[in-house]
């Protein structure tokens, strides 16, 4: 399991349990995401959770090379996945957490949710979650933040690692279903000079239910993983210029693309009988759904400059998402592209101002130059078909014309010791955001909209303290702050501020706040030498809260809110070659309507999911065989008297169980596993909100077998 922060069941509850789990060790992994500098878990007041390699290359072939699954298996607070490209509704929290690649933001500003696709898993050394409110990297995380860290230079001599996989349904056994996959990556190190370079495929097939029938490749309509080919080319470069000084950077390329015949029925859209989505064959998008990313990202470290160490990073990323056609412009059809050009920078400085007190203060700015165009299908090509054929007419329209926005920020971060066993925290960032906006006419009304500026400013707040209780045992208490701008192309591409507001025709005079959050923590964490186990409590608010709107013809709906729950983490090393554990997540949230027949309503479920469970049971069988059965449970939620309204409509609970056994063989590995080991039919809690009718009431995966070999040489 991941090394979870959070707390320890109850505080001295440990100190009960068997003389042969209590025996102490330290709490000593470390992480740079909740401070931006090296830390080890012990001393942070913060809930983090780390993940390793190993766990992320198991879960993910298990999964379809789905790292959104794959974290909602591992991470308390984080929603179960969707089983599509796209996060929405996968809130950590149930708030939105910002996606980091080496710390490098990775959510444009207008966020198509697919973030979590811009780089291979096999391009990954580990990931870091912190869970909760905070704004140590900017701009939107109110639910936390998911850093991945790329691979690192290895020393000495080259090290290849060549993979070869593939997953296949077991409950729909044709050609169609079969993935295949390889990636290869060599590491190493020449004397001051360290590298690493590698490069990925996947062949992605077609998905199946528990019942053999094949499901739609974009079971939501916002983007499908099924029959896509993905490519990813990786490379990072470091250089040790002296004892004190090193330089490194990575590039990395990656796309992935949707080629199918195959669509969603479109007699069920719009149609709510509560059948299983179907689909239909003869499908063509002459503009295939997916993404692209190209990033590259520069760092430098000096050791000691006037006795600070000084961290400088710059930055660039080039990304586009292209979703599936939509009909909200009817008898129109229109298919989206948005595409996000990002440049900035970071300047940290970590400077002592004793043996026991430090002060980590610097400075943060980002560029973006961001557009959303839709281009116009054919209409009659688009009714003859059945909504089958979507080609392209020749008219493409800037759905929402390039804007450009800057963000600034400075910060400081004080850190304190005043005893052995206490550590305290406390700092302040105040950022800025300017946003300059063309003219522009809102697609569907024609109306012409005068160019402005929006200017947005926060000052945040955070404080925190850890007791070590011993080595093993401690606890923390948490208080920080957070901002997310609400979704600014949500108001300026309908032309008006909110759901029942008036058209506007000038930005200069539109008012739109951040969205400013609240988070209190406590918990406690322990680490035996058998045992280890966690829990936090939290609670955050916020005056103007931002739940997304449930169509393209919605607004932004903004009230007061809040949300509170528990996570709890536990695994027990029960002898030397059997381990179990699991985790478990509790959480819910309220919005206030402020009217005067409404007061505080419950949050919909693309906020607040229904409760989550993990466990797992692992055995080193034999020295070269490791075989573990784990299980997700999503419970029940119905908060709103059986309404069909989208994301008010009751969710039903289920359990899936996975099976997976990684087998050496030399220096190699085989991994085989299949997901979903018993079959079961099921939805998951977004294809159970109806969104667009029965046509987004897709079934989830049945059994999917997954092999995978790895050879190092």
């Amino acid at each position: 399991m991941p090394s979870c922060s959070g707390a320890a069941l109850a505080l001295y509850a440990f100190s009960s349990v068997a003389p042969a789990l209590a025996q102490e060790t330290q709490l000593d992994p470390f992480v740079i995401s909740a401070t931006r500098k090296s830390e080890s878990l012990s001393s942070l007041s913060s809930s983090v959770t780390t993940i390793t390699k190993e766990e992320i290359e198991t879960q993910v072939r298990l999964s379809n090379n789905d790292l959104a699954a794959a974290l909602g298996k591992l991470v308390p607070g984080l929603s179960v996945g969707n089983q599509t490209m796209s996060t929405y509704g996968q809130t950590l929290r149930g708030r939105k957490p910002i996606i980091l690649v080496d710390g490098v933001q990775q959510n444009p500003a207008f966020d198509p949710g697919k973030n979590l696709w811009v780089i291979d898993p096999a391009m990954i050394e580990r990931i870091e979650v912190v869970r909760g409110t905070t704004a140590i990297y900017g701009d939107g995380a109110t639910g936390g933040l998911i850093n991945i860290i790329t691979k690192k230079p290895t020393d000495g001599a080259p090290v290849h690692t060549t993979a070869v996989g593939t997953n296949f349904s077991l409950s729909g056994l044709e050609e169609d279903s079969f993935s295949k996959s390889i990636s290869h990556t060599t590491t190493g190190k020449s004397g001051a000079i360290g590298y690493v370079l590698g490069a990925s495929y996947v062949d992605t097939g077609a998905f199946f239910d528990a019942d053999g029938d094949r499901i739609a490749p974009n079971p939501h309509r916002d983007g499908g993983i099924s029959d896509t080919e993905q490519w990813d080319f990786f490379g990072k470069m470091s250089v040790d210029i002296d004892r004190l000084q090193t330089a490194q950077i990575t590039l990395n390329a990656f796309q992935n693309l949707q080629d199918t015949n195959w669509i969603g029925d479109p007699s069920q859209h719009e149609v709510y009988n509560g059948e299983k989505g179907r689909v239909v064959n003869g499908a063509h998008f002459d503009d295939p759904v997916g993404v692209r990313n190209l990033a590259a990202n520069f760092d430098y470290n000096h050791q000691d400059i006037l006795g600070s160490a000084v961290h400088i990073q710059a930055f660039y990323k080039d990304y586009w998402a292209r979703s599936t056609p939509f009909f909200g412009f009817d008898p129109i059809t229109y298919q989206d592209r948005i595409e996000s050009e990002k440049a900035g920078g970071r300047l940290e400085i970590d400077t002592p101002v004793s043996s026991a007190a430090s002060v980590l203060w610097g400075l943060d700015y980002v560029h973006e130059d961001i557009k959303q165009n839709v281009r116009e299908m054919d209409a009659a090509t688009v009714a003859s078909s059945g909504r089958r054929i979507f080609r392209f007419n020749g008219k493409e329209w800037g759905w929402l014309n390039p804007y450009a926005q800057d963000s600034i920020a400075a910060f400081a971060q004080g850190e304190w010791r005043p005893l052995d066993a206490l550590t305290l925290r406390a700092g302040v960032r105040h950022e800025k955001v300017f946003i300059d906006v063309p003219t522009f006419t809102v697609l569907g009304t024609n109306n012409v909209v005068d160019g402005g500026k929006l200017d947005f400013e926060a000052t945040l707040f955070n404080a925190g303290a850890v007791y070590e209780f011993s080595p093993s045992l401690n606890v923390f208490a948490n208080f920080s702050q957070g901002f997310s701008l609400p979704d600014v192309r949500q108001v300026l591409r309908r032309g008006r501020a909110g759901p029942t507001s008036t058209p506007f025709n000038d930005v200069d005079g539109l008012i739109i706040e951040p969205e400013l959050v609240d988070n209190y923590e406590i918990g406690a964490r322990g680490n035996w030498d058998r045992l280890s186990a966690s829990v936090a409590v939290f609670y955050n608010e916020s005056d103007l809260g931002a739940n997304p709107p449930l169509n393209v013809n919605s607004a932004i709906v903004r009230a007061p809110e809040k949300i509170w729950g528990i996570e709890v983490t536990t695994d027990v090393r029960v002898t030397e070659t059997l381990t179990f554990g699991g985790t478990f997540t509790w959480l819910e949230g309220k919005q206030d309507l402020e009217t005067d027949t409404v007061g505080w309503i419950y949050l919909n479920n693309q906020r607040i999911r229904p409760p989550k469970g993990t466990a797992y049971i692992e055995h080193q069988t034999t020295p070269w065989m490791k075989n573990r059965f784990q299980m997700l449970a999503s419970g029940h939620r119905d908060r709103f008297d059986g309404t069909t309204d989208a994301f008010k409509r009751e969710i039903s609970g289920y359990a899936t169980f996975d099976w997976f056994s990684e087998i050496k063989i030399g220096e190699d590995t085989l991994m085989l596993g299949v997901e979903n080991i018993f079959n079961r039919l099921y939805y998951t809690p977004q294809s159970q909100q109806f969104l667009e009718g029965d046509v987004t009431h897709a079934a989830a995966q049945g059994a999917l077998f997954s092999a995978r070999y790895t050879h190092k040489w």
